[in-house]
């Protein structure tokens, strides 16, 4: 599964058939003409759809002796209807009011900038948001990592007091750092929220 063209990608699965204990001397298989494959009914799954199959035949070499091997390749294809509207859709709704300002006209500076400056605060600190969740989990990994080295240097060294204390004080701290980030982050976007929209719902529209 190749993910670099996601959601636009495809996947190709491949089903062989192959006898399990006699080779081509007592057993040959192949496949049935002219419709080696029969769809009983029409597939239907929630993320990929079939765009078509084949089918091969080949011959394995093992040290027994020769085998028939049938092959029948599927070409699934992704159903990307719902990454365009979960993920595309909303950042053309962005791009496309961010060119409103555009057709406000030169004297209409105060609404120009109103539409500029908020939607650049939610989007700025949208993604504050993310970049600091990125940063939080960077965090934990490299104290960890690096807590796992340092044992790793001393392992072969006579123990001593207190190196499982450091050790386990780590794994508390890292663990006290998740357990204050999903309550601090919830909260804080949380706040953000009533926030931004308390001031450009209410506030910014008594003062304009």
């Amino acid at each position: 599964m190749d993910l670099h063209k996601f959601p636009m990608d495809s996947i190709n699965c491949w089903l062989t058939f192959e006898s399990y204990n006699y080779n081509n001397n007592e057993v040959r298989m192949r496949w049935n003409q002219p419709t080696p494959v029969l769809k009983f009914k029409e597939i239907n799954l929630p993320d990929f759809y079939m765009v078509n199959h084949s089918i091969s035949i080949r011959e394995a070499n093992y040290s027994a002796g020769l085998w028939d091997e049938l092959t029948v390749h599927f070409h699934f294809q992704r159903r990307y209807g719902w990454y365009l509207l979960q993920g595309f859709y909303p950042s053309f709704l962005f791009m496309f009011t961010s060119w409103i300002p555009f057709y406000l006209g030169p004297k209409a500076i105060p609404a120009r900038t109103m539409i500029g400056v908020a939607i650049d605060w939610w989007i700025l600190c949208g993604m504050t948001f993310i970049f600091a969740s990125l940063v939080e989990l960077a965090a934990v990994g490299f104290k960890m990592r690096n807590e796992g080295r340092a044992t790793f240097r001393v392992k072969d060294l006579p123990k001593r007091g207190g190196r499982g204390g450091k050790r386990k004080n780590a794994l508390v701290s890292c663990e006290r750092l998740d357990h204050y980030s999903r309550i601090a982050f919830p909260a804080i976007y949380t706040l953000f929220n009533v926030v931004y929209w308390t001031y450009y719902m209410f506030i910014a529209k008594s003062t304009t």
